[in-house]
């Protein structure tokens, strides 16, 4: 691993004798240093400003970037962006190797964590997220008309079926607006639906439709696309790919990246079964702690929104063709909070790990000194440990600059050189007038997927970007 990678720095050690004065002076210390908020980066983003984005990057030192590669991550989304697939491509080639890497367990870093709090760890990304590496990763290859496009492709189902099997059959179904958690004593870990994998799907699909040979294959992710639908979704939503167009013609494919991923907030949550049996194991294998018969509530990271209902949806217009209005093909504010469902009982198990060693580290350092009750040492070791378990953050990492929804709108035209319009248009009223248009012109070609990427951070479009 490269130096200055997060997981390449050695994590502190640790004397049960010094932890706790050590985290009230870190407080009392605090940080003086100037910082460019994430905040600024995504207003950037949002006024559809890449190459403004890409240059304040770098100055970005505030605690969401902590230990990291998500300035890597929000790169590679501002290079798609600004019109650099072949550059999004490369750069996600090597945030992939990173997040595999980081997902293996380092005991020192661990132990770090347990004194901490989980920020200490490389952030290796949640399911979906590290399925949105390989799905943007295929559509820059897509858009840059690379080589690698059936390899990475391959590779993304490969990881998909993957998470699918390690999640299990039944994939909860989030409630909407605001789903509750389940029953707190609920002994089963729900699995991670298949929202990422779906656009995985899609893309793969795309890729193998454009050779007559694929046709089998193509048919078979169509209908794996099919069977993830949403209630309500149509089922010849993303039917037709390449070659499945009439002869003479050509599909045209605009992908949108609407709004912005759901941010993570503090969730104070009481300790469940599952969760305690977790940290049970945990502490079995520290061997130092036993579990104390009653635990009070901890707090852990949460996605502020479920679900993406986002008020524009895109439309596409051309003089030869009837209007295309776009479809969901992965809300990924859902993936996110299915993401939170299957990693609830970790995330508690793991707070209430940090809780008990960082308790039985005050004690033990009371013992060390030989603090009598009430003594001025046995007060201060009591206000250092308080202090320490206040220094403790919630992990409220995640990739800032993902899209809430990816949307799809199909048009097949002949082959050639078209001009088409792209709308944004109400999603209560598709048929009022747009609210925002813009004009590109797009080569067509037999038999071919053309693909056009549009930006709509919010009511227009940002960035438009075609293929070939």
């Amino acid at each position: 691993m490269a130096a200055g990678s997060p997981r390449s720095l050695s994590p502190p050690i640790f004397r049960p004798g010094h932890a706790a004065l050590a985290a009230a002076a870190l407080l009392m210390i605090g940080c003086q240093a100037g910082r460019v908020s994430t905040g600024h980066l995504t207003a950037l983003y949002d006024n559809g400003r890449p190459d403004r984005a890409l240059a304040v990057l770098p100055d970005i030192s505030d605690s969401h970037y902590r230990n990291s590669d998500l300035p890597a991550l929000d790169r590679s989304v501002l290079l798609l962006m600004s019109g650099r697939p072949d550059e999004t491509v490369r750069s996600l080639e090597t945030v992939r190797r990173r997040l595999d890497f980081y997902r293996q367990q380092d005991i020192a870093e661990q132990m770090h964590a347990m004194l901490s709090d989980d920020s200490a760890v490389a952030w290796a990304g949640r399911e979906f997220e590290r399925q949105m590496v390989d799905n943007i990763q295929i559509l820059a290859a897509i858009l840059s008309d690379s080589p690698d496009t059936q390899a990475l492709a391959t590779r993304g189902l490969a990881a998909a079926h993957q998470r699918e099997q390690a999640a299990g059959p039944n994939p909860p179904s989030p409630a909407a607006p605001e789903p509750t958690v389940p029953d707190s004593d609920e002994a089963t870990v729900p699995p991670v639906a298949p929202e990422a994998a779906r656009m995985t799907a899609w893309l793969a699909a795309a890729v193998s439709s454009e050779h007559m040979h694929n046709a089998d294959l193509t048919d078979r992710l169509i209908q794996q696309v099919a069977s993830w639908q949403q209630p309500g979704e149509s089922d010849s939503a993303f039917q037709k790919l390449g070659t499945q167009a009439a002869r003479g013609s050509g599909l045209l494919q605009v992908v949108t990246f609407a709004g912005r991923v759901t941010s993570w907030e503090e969730e104070a949550v009481e300790p469940t079964t599952a969760a305690l049996f977790i940290a049970e194991s945990i502490l079995s294998a520290v061997g130092e702690y036993s579990l104390p018969p009653t635990v009070s509530d901890v707090t852990i990271a949460r996605p502020v929104h479920c679900s993406a209902a986002l008020p524009f949806r895109t439309r596409v217009a051309a003089p030869t063709a009837p209007p295309a209005l776009s479809s969901q093909l992965l809300d990924v504010n859902r993936a996110a909070w299915q993401s939170y469902l299957a990693e609830r009982d970790r995330q508690i198990a793991r707070a209430v790990v940090r809780r008990i060693v960082k308790k039985g580290t005050v004690y033990a350092a009371k013992n060390a000194l030989h603090a009598s009750r009430d003594s001025g040492t046995d007060i201060l070791l009591s206000l250092a440990g308080m202090l320490w378990e206040g220094l403790e953050q919630t992990d409220l990492r995640y990739w800032t600059l993902l899209p809430a929804s990816v949307e799809i709108a199909q048009m097949e035209l002949p082959a050639g050189t078209h001009r088409i319009t792209l709308q944004t248009v109400s999603a209560s009223d598709p048929q009022a007038p747009p609210t925002h248009s813009r004009h590109i012109t797009v080569d067509i070609e037999d038999g071919r997927n053309t693909f056009v990427v549009c930006f709509r951070p919010r009511d227009q479009f940002n960035a438009v970007h075609t293929s070939r």
